[in-house]
């Protein structure tokens, strides 16, 4: 299995109250964005906010595949969706990293 972790900055300040709530104003794209990876060979997906460290605040767009090929599709789908490219330009990829487990 694969993962794959985008760590996301969200135009929010730190300190910012929205930030540190539920209240997400993305969670609806990140809940349609993990859809066209689902449809595409993702196995699951997961976001959340950093509460601790240097990255503190950042979000975190966790998302795993059965196979390199399942990543590389996923991500051909996400990259020629309106979602996704609207996304794109609200937020910052920090980093992205491929994680693999071996069973």
């Amino acid at each position: 299995m694969f993962l794959i972790r985008d760590q996301i900055y969200k135009y929010v300040e730190n300190n910012s109250e929205e930030f540190w709530t539920d209240n997400d104003p993305m969670i609806d794209e990140v809940t349609k964005i993990g859809q066209v990876f689902k449809d595409n060979g993702a196995l699951t997906f997961r976001y959340g906010t950093l509460s601790t460290g240097s990255d503190a605040g950042h979000r975190v767009f966790g998302v795993t595949y059965p196979s390199m090929d399942s990543i590389e599709k996923a991500y051909d789908a996400a990259n020629d969706h309106p979602i996704y490219q609207k996304a794109l330009s609200t937020i910052d990829v920090d980093f992205r990293n491929i994680i693999r487990f071996y069973d």
